[in-house]
């Protein structure tokens, strides 16, 4: 069987629509369509059928699709293992939430590359969570993923998530005293209709008795931040988040506490004993204890 081609087959049934499956793999779509009719002539069976927002797989494709997870995983994970993991060198790929790569990565950076100068760090930003399994990263720092007995998944970091404004905007529109008060006043918020970096991020919206659409919305926790301390309404951010960018805003509702979210450092099982991923949980976690955020 050819494993590029299963590869190719697997982002494309897990992504529904070969479209997707371009930007990740990195091939033209004629490339891509290609490539999986001669798959399914050599494997002698039809895999899909093309419907109205994408593919639709056969009985035939949803086995082929369930089982080429863990053939790829076992090829990904025996590749590594041919390579020396006892010292810490070559290519890392993390994968996180735009938001933690720009408030916690990057702190962790520079302490990262002195300790670990052999390592070449790719940070990939995306609030979409990118595939383990076909390596399209090899660490994914994120909230916790169930039913995923595959993975190893580390408890990185907690976030404590509240209200926020700058005090020029609650000087001119008033500081709300009750959840209700919201209704008054202008919210900034995540887009509701696209990838979010954790469960809840819009949770805000829905305090007041009348659940109030946002009158900003922005998939970027920085540019978030920079709205409300421009004075452009009320956001929702962690308090840890404020605290490490120094972001000049003040607690709005301190009494209403938002939701907690968990992050976590997840791996394949079988890789665990790869050096690059433990060096760099091993920097995250002595950082994060030494800035002590997320306690």
């Amino acid at each position: 069987m050819d494993l590029d081609a299963l590869k190719i087959f697997y982002v494309v049934a897990r992504e529904k629509q070969i479209t997707s499956a371009t930007y990740i793999l990195g091939k033209t779509q004629p490339a891509i369509s290609d490539r999986l009719k001669r798959f399914q002539r050599e494997l002698g069976t039809q895999l899909y059928v093309a419907g109205k927002h994408g593919i639709v797989l056969t009985p035939n494709g949803e086995l082929l699709y369930e089982k080429a997870q863990k053939i790829i995983a076992d090829v990904e994970s025996l590749k590594q293992a041919l390579h020396d993991t006892d010292h810490a060198r070559g290519h890392l790929r993390v994968s996180t939430t735009h938001a933690l790569a720009s408030q916690l990565i990057v702190l962790v950076l520079p302490h990262f590359m002195e300790a670990y100068p052999d390592i070449d760090l790719t940070l990939l930003a995306d609030d979409k969570p990118l595939d383990l399994i076909t390596r399209e990263s090899d660490v994914a720092i994120r909230a916790y993923a169930p039913n995923a007995p595959h993975l190893e998944q580390k408890h990185l970091i907690r976030f404590h998530i509240q209200l926020f404004a700058s005090e020029e905007y609650l000087a001119r529109n008033g500081t709300p005293k009750v959840a209700s008060d919201l209704e008054n006043h202008i919210l900034l918020s995540y887009p509701e209709d696209i990838a979010q970096p954790y469960t809840g991020v819009n949770w805000h919206l829905g305090l007041a008795s009348n659940k109030r659409r946002a009158h900003f919305r922005v998939n970027s926790s920085h540019a978030l931040q920079r709205a409300a301390e421009m004075g452009l309404g009320i956001m929702s951010l962690s308090k840890e988040a404020i605290g490490l960018n120094n972001t000049k805003v003040v607690r709005v509702l301190p009494d209403i506490e938002g939701p907690t979210i968990d992050f976590y450092y997840t791996y394949l099982k079988d890789a665990g004993e790869d050096a690059r991923i433990n060096a760099l949980y091993k920097v995250l976690q002595d950082r994060v204890k030494e800035l002590k955020i997320g306690e």
